[in-house]
């Protein structure tokens, strides 16, 4: 219910946000325990985490953090663009409800409830209050009607002191390593899908997103992909660099060299491996771009 607090989610003590997003994506199709306090009560729950949807293959539970519901991207040339919205209003209300809530799922629900009918949607923009008339329309792809506006999270910025930062960059940097590993076990045991794997195009589109944000989201992306492609070169693949630390440790511990045909029959087999592996990743890029793409 709204103002229920999470307490705990799958072993995780006091969870982010950000935690307890990544553990429903992590968990398509389960059931996850949850803690939770609703006023002087502490309760458990059981919650059923639905299976990706979508293009970028979120998963949607149906939570979302309370906050101003803050225009973060409006579509060129849909509906909303063409009543006037702009990145930066902050929608109050809709047909005389307000939006409470900082994510678009509350703007959605109301959306799918007036469907094609024109909404009367009022804005705050520089202090002063608009009311504009908006004509949803009906998105083949999401399956849903929409307006064209993309409502970000709202997120509180902490400053911490240089220290306190790098212990904090340290601690990130544990986590979200401890998430690739926990990722790629997950996709080994079929219970996440490859599809979630973004390439060069997502990696494209995810930063371009990043940038409208602002710098400070822009460098965390930035971090984050190139903790990635760190923690990638380290798997015990031949040709990458956890591979050769691989074969140097086999050559210690047989105290002589391995054969170079050998070698060279290892290699190729990886080589063979990480193309066949870059052409699915490439692939389900391309696959997102289309309008079939579930």
């Amino acid at each position: 219910m709204p103002g229920d607090k999470i307490l705990r989610i799958d072993n995780v003590d006091n969870p982010t946000w950000e935690q307890t997003l990544i553990r429903a994506v992590m968990n398509p199709g389960q059931k996850l325990e949850l803690v939770i306090q609703r006023g002087g009560e502490v309760l458990r729950k059981t919650v059923s985490i639905p299976q990706p949807t979508g293009r970028d293959q979120s998963v949607d539970v149906g939570w979302m953090p309370s906050g101003p519901a803050v225009v973060g991207e409006v579509e060129t040339g849909k509906a909303a663009d063409k009543a006037g919205i702009q990145v930066g209003d902050e929608i109050l209300t809709l047909n005389d409800i307000p939006v409470k809530t900082g994510n678009a799922a509350a703007l959605n629900a109301m959306l799918q409830k007036s469907k094609d009918k024109p909404v009367q949607v009022a804005v705050s923009r520089h202090g002063q209050q608009l009311k504009l008339s908006i004509q949803p329309f009906y998105d083949e792809v999401g399956k849903r009607f929409r307006i064209g506006v993309s409502i970000p999270e709202s997120v509180h910025v902490e400053k911490l002191a240089f220290n306190a930062a790098l212990r904090q960059a340290g601690l990130e940097c544990k986590n979200k390593s401890g998430l690739i590993f926990e990722l790629v076990g997950k996709m080994f045991e079929r219970k996440v899908s490859i599809k979630q794997l973004d390439g060069p195009l997502g990696i494209m589109r995810v930063s371009g997103q990043a940038a409208l944000q602002g710098l400070a989201t822009y460098l965390q992306i930035m971090a984050l992909i190139s903790l990635n492609l760190a923690i990638f070169n380290l798997f015990p693949i031949p040709i990458l660099d956890g591979g050769l630390m691989l074969m140097l440790l086999v050559e210690g511990v047989m105290r002589r060299d391995i054969k170079q045909e050998v070698k060279e029959r290892v290699y190729q087999a990886a080589f063979v491996f990480l193309v066949l592996f870059a052409a699915v990743v490439i692939f389900n890029d391309v696959a997102k771009t289309l309008p079939h793409f579930k």
